[in-house]
């Protein structure tokens, strides 16, 4: 009787611990944090409530949708079990053959297109996450009078999309995406956004609540028994200055970044520029484990004028103590050479320090001034434990922005006492997630899994031995637009 009874009270114990591993993350369920369309010679749509696309070789005339969407991150051996995305179409006119491209830029919904071209071009030239088509009753909206009875429910205009492999690769649960219409044609359709109302037919008698329009990502989560995370801080930081290229900072509670030219008068030229190193674990470099994420935790303690910044690979292990501009300059110059690994707007209030000046309410959590930095792609090229980074700013203007190091302390806001930041909050920290590969294999998340094909084939899937007219082509798995 006492083993029977002590058996039941094991079983009670085993099932309680599976149902809080199963339950320990919600799924999660988010509209877009931003979206808004461009195109050639079209103002900022950011408060509309669709975005267009088009393409047209024959006019030049190219619309594209941009979202950006964040989720909660995987907990600690937790990993994205699905990502799905809910498109709901507003009408489509011509082929309805869509494309997702994953977009690294950065864009609000007052961009334009000029604000974000060079990284749509970069987008377009990656294989695209997911290709489906629009779902709509021919070229109606919902509110037209032609809407025929079989498109009276809202899920006959929906398409659902699987995003869960990029995911997956989103570092810091935070990703944006590109949409884009695949065929060439002089046509657009659109897609509600999250600036979307509730909309009537009259004719028809029915109503579409805004929450099924808007675009939602649904989450999921599964436990991830193979799964490592590694939290570290900088093992080095500092910054350096041209005006002052003997001096150290090494033991500086903040880091000061900012370029200025002055081509009237010289002299004024200031440069200051970050450096950081973090060591990884060795094993998540092997080929037993993929990186799934990485992501850099940087906290700015100033934000004033421009505030575009720029990481890029640096090739020196550089020692904080001893390092000064006249020491570092050829790395300098070498890795202001390269593309940068990952771009960002420093986060804050503008023209404001979190440590000596009043501000908002908005601005009063440490979250407001955290910048959050996808290094994935960067991270999974290394070949050795530690790496080194530049940080530098991206516009010429002569105002400081300022971020913490390692030997920042806690401190209270000297006009709010009540404001108060520790200093395990605010120094550099990366965390780096990576998974041990599986007998029956993890899915590689580097690159999408649509292949490339070798060769010149139209939107339409023939192939064509050149290019001999206009039009919109897949040239060895890239889409390219020709103009002649």
């Amino acid at each position: 009787m006492i083993t029977n009874r002590l058996q039941g009270l094991f079983l009670i114990a085993v099932a309680a611990a599976c149902s809080l591993s199963v339950s320990a993350q919600e799924t999660s369920v988010t509209t877009p944090a931003a979206d808004t369309w461009v195109g050639s010679g079209i103002t900022a749509r950011g408060t509309s409530n669709t975005v267009e696309i088009r393409t047209s070789a024959a006019d030049g005339k190219n619309f594209y949708g941009l979202m950006t969407f964040s989720f909660t991150k995987p907990n600690s051996g937790y990993r994205v079990k699905s990502a799905s995305l809910r498109l709901t179409t507003r009408y489509k006119k011509g082929d309805s053959a869509t494309s997702i491209y994953p977009f690294k830029g950065s864009f609000t919904e007052n961009s334009v297109f000029e604000d974000v071209s060079a990284d749509i071009t970069t987008a377009l030239s990656a294989a695209p996450l997911a290709q489906f088509r629009l779902n709509s009753c021919l070229a109606w909206a919902p509110t037209d009078a032609g809407v025929t009875d079989d498109f009276v429910t809202v899920d006959k205009w929906q398409v659902t999309v699987d995003l869960t492999a990029y995911a997956r690769s989103a570092a810091g649960g935070t990703f944006s995406i590109l949409l884009a219409k695949d065929m060439d044609q002089a046509n657009s359709s659109q897609i509600y956004t999250r600036e979307a109302t509730d909309v009537t037919n009259t004719t028809k008698g029915f109503t579409f609540a805004a929450a099924d329009l808007v675009p939602q990502l649904t989450v999921e989560y599964e436990v991830d028994a193979n799964q490592y995370t590694s939290t570290t801080t900088t093992v080095a930081d500092t910054h350096l200055s041209v005006k002052a290229p003997a001096r150290n900072y090494g033991s500086s509670g903040t880091m000061e970044v900012y370029t200025y030219t002055n081509p009237d008068d010289p002299a004024k030229n200031q440069n200051f520029m970050g450096l950081l190193a973090f060591d990884i674990p060795a094993e998540a470099l092997t080929a037993d484990y993929t990186v799934q994420s990485a992501t850099l935790r940087l906290v700015t303690e100033r934000q004033k004028g421009n505030n575009s910044m720029a990481l890029y690979a640096y090739d020196n292990n550089f020692d904080e103590s001893t390092a000064t501009y006249d020491t570092e300059s050829s790395y300098i110059t070498t890795a202001l050479g390269t593309a940068p690994v990952a771009t960002f707007k420093a986060a804050g209030e503008w023209n404001k320090s979190i440590v000596y000046d009043a501000v908002s309410d908005a601005s009063a959590t440490v979250s407001a001034w955290t910048n959050e930095i996808d290094l994935t792609d960067y991270v999974r090229t290394l070949t050795a434990p530690r790496f080194n980074l530049l940080l530098a700013a991206t516009e010429n203007g002569n105002t400081q922005k300022l971020f913490f190091t390692k030997e920042a302390q806690t401190f209270s806001n000297a006009k709010n006492p009540a404001i108060t930041f520790t200093a395990a909050d605010i120094i550099p920290q990366l965390t780096v997630v990576y998974t041990k590969n599986t007998s029956t294999g993890i899915t590689d998340l580097r690159q999408p899994t649509v292949p490339a094909r070798e060769g010149i084939y139209t939107l339409q899937g023939v192939r064509v031995s050149t290019v001999d007219k206009a039009g919109v082509y897949i040239i060895n798995g890239r889409k390219v637009v020709v103009r002649k």
